[in-house]
């Protein structure tokens, strides 16, 4: 289960990304639905780390099917 106990179903599909990401994965992003409603579909990745995390992030995230 997530750290914190949600109502998934009312939430952003893009909400449920992130917080799958951050709390299974452990790679933070940003939900799309900060950007607007028609952002929803979509997360945001920041890349203001060394290439090195970001590297392991992408790897994180490539294998995630893993956490489910």
């Amino acid at each position: 289960r997530y750290k914190e106990d949600i109502d998934f179903a009312l939430s952003h599909n893009s909400v449920l990304v992130y917080k799958f990401l951050l709390y299974k994965v452990g790679v933070g992003v940003i939900p799309g639905i900060s950007y607007g409603p028609e952002s929803d579909d979509y997360i945001r990745l920041s890349f203001s780390v060394k290439k090195e995390e970001v590297i392991e992030a992408l790897n994180r995230m490539k294998d995630m099917y893993k956490f489910l």
